[in-house]
C-alpha cells in the first residue's frame, strides 16, 4: 500500500483513511487467516497517527493526564501536535515504542457467549487490560483473559424471553440478525439482571454497541407489553385475604438541578415505584415510576390504587407514608409517647407488613434496578419488564 505525506488534520487526511479502512474491513471479515504484510507501514503513516490524534484529543479523558503526566492541552502548548506525532512515528518505525501501563489496571467484564448448566445461565467473562497514557491511547492495545462465570436466573426465564422474542421477530417479518434470538435473550438477561454496559456487552457478544442498545430496547418493549394492567391485577389481588403496599425509589443518576427527581426522604435522586404484595410478600403489581419527589400516598393515589382497594373493598396495610388513604387502608399510629395498646398495635402492624419487604428485594435482585443510568422515560418499561420475567420465573 501507498502512503502518502497529508497535512494534519485536513479532511483528505480523513477520507484517505477511512478509505482504508472500509478495504481492510471486509477483507479480514472474509478471511480471519489473512495476512496483511504492509500493516505496520499504515500504523507509522502520518495520516493513520494524525486521525487516530484527533480522537485521542475528542474524547473524555482529554484533559486528564496519564502516567507520562501530558495532557492533550500540554502537547499542543508545549511539544507541538506535528513534532509529538513525528517522535511517536520514529519511534513507531524503529520498534523502540513501549506502551505505558496505567497506573491502576481497571476490570472490566464482559459477557463472552452461553454454556448452560444446572439452572443457571452459563457465561465466559473477559478481563481488558487497557493503558492510560497520552502516547499509548493513540496505539491502544487490549489483553484478554476468559474464565467462565453464570447468571443466577432459572432456564425457564430464558426460554419465556426467547419464546417471546421468536414471536416478535416473525410478526415484524424479521429475516436476517447478527444474533440469533437465543443470544439476544441471555443478552437482555445479562443486562437486566447483571447491570453490564452497553460497551461490555457489545465486546463480550462481538456485536456493536448501537445494536446491543436496540437488541436490549426491544426485549424491554415485549416484556413490558406483557405486563399487567392494575385492572388486571386486581382480578388476582381479590382473591388474597389482603395485600401489602409499599413504595420505594429507584436510584438514577441525575444531576442537584434535576429537583423533581430528588427524594427528601432518601437523600438521592431516583424513581418512585409503588408496589403490591399479598399476605407472603409475593409480588403481584408494580406501578410506572414517578419522579423521586413524588409523595407515597400521592403516587399511590395518582395510580388509582386507592381507589381500586376501596372498590373492591379488600383491606391494605402499609406504612406511615399513607395516612390518610382511607379506613381500608391500615396504617400505624404515629408519634414517639404512645399508649401501651397503641405500641401493640404498631408492632402486630409490623410483624404483617415487613413481608412486603421481599418484593423489594426481589426488585433490587435485577441489579440494573440498583443505579439507573438510562433515560427516565425508559423506566416504567424496564420496570415491567423485570416484573413479568419474575412471575415466568416463578
Amino acid at each position: 500500500m501507498n502512503t502518502s505525506e497529508l497535512p494534519l488534520g485536513s479532511l483528505r487526511t480523513e477520507r484517505w483513511v477511512l478509505e482504508i479502512q472500509t478495504k481492510l474491513h471486509p477483507w479480514a471479515n472474509d478471511d480471519p487467516h489473512r495476512r496483511f504484510d504492509d500493516l505496520y507501514n499504515l500504523v507509522c503513516d502520518p495520516g493513520f497517527l494524525a486521525m487516530a490524534w484527533e480522537r485521542v484529543a475528542g474524547n473524555k479523558g482529554a484533559r486528564s493526564a496519564g502516567v507520562d503526566g501530558m495532557t492533550v492541552a500540554f502537547v499542543r502548548e508545549r511539544i507541538g501536535e506535528e513534532r509529538f506525532l513525528a517522535g511517536l512515528r520514529d519511534q513507531l518505525k524503529s520498534r523502540s515504542f513501549r506502551p505505558v501501563p496505567v497506573r491502576e489496571p481497571f476490570p472490566t467484564w464482559l459477557w463472552r457467549r452461553g454454556v448452560g448448566g444446572h439452572g443457571l445461565y452459563g457465561t465466559t467473562k473477559l478481563l481488558v487490560d487497557g493503558f492510560s497514557t497520552k502516547i499509548t491511547r493513540v496505539r491502544q492495545e487490549l489483553r484478554v483473559l476468559v474464565y467462565p462465570s453464570s447468571i443466577d436466573l432459572s432456564s425457564r426465564t430464558l426460554r419465556h424471553l426467547t419464546r417471546q422474542l421468536a414471536a416478535h421477530r416473525r410478526e415484524i417479518g424479521t429475516r436476517w440478525r447478527r444474533l440469533p434470538v437465543g443470544r439476544q435473550a441471555l443478552l437482555a438477561l445479562a443486562h437486566l439482571r447483571c447491570g453490564d454496559t452497553y460497551a461490555q456487552l457489545a465486546a463480550g457478544f462481538e456485536i456493536g454497541i448501537a445494536t446491543v442498545y436496540r437488541y436490549i430496547r426491544e426485549a424491554v418493549e415485549v416484556l413490558a407489553a406483557q405486563a399487567q394492567t392494575l385492572a388486571e391485577a386486581m382480578t388476582t389481588v381479590r382473591t388474597k385475604a389482603y395485600v401489602i403496599l409499599d413504595g420505594t425509589l429507584l436510584p438514577i443518576d441525575r444531576i442537584a438541578a434535576d429537583t423533581p427527581y430528588y427524594s427528601g426522604k432518601h437523600k438521592r435522586h431516583g424513581m418512585n415505584v409503588q408496589v403490591i404484595t399479598d399476605p407472603f410478600g409475593r409480588l403481584l403489581w408494580a406501578s410506572a415510576a414517578l419522579p423521586g419527589s413524588t409523595h407515597d400516598l400521592t403516587a399511590a393515589r395518582e395510580h388509582g390504587i386507592i381507589d381500586a382497594l376501596a372498590t373492591a373493598g379488600l383491606k391494605c396495610w402499609a406504612d406511615k407514608a399513607y395516612q390518610g388513604a382511607g379506613r381500608h387502608v391500615r396504617v400505624p399510629f404515629r408519634g414517639r409517647r404512645l399508649k401501651r395498646w397503641k405500641r401493640r398495635h404498631n408492632s402486630t402492624h409490623a410483624k404483617i407488613r415487613c413481608l412486603g419487604e421481599q418484593a423489594m428485594a426481589v426488585l433490587k435482585g435485577w441489579r440494573l434496578l440498583r443505579k439507573l443510568r438510562c433515560s427516565t422515560n425508559r423506566i416504567t418499561n424496564i420496570v415491567k419488564a423485570v416484573v413479568v420475567l419474575h412471575h415466568a420465573s416463578t
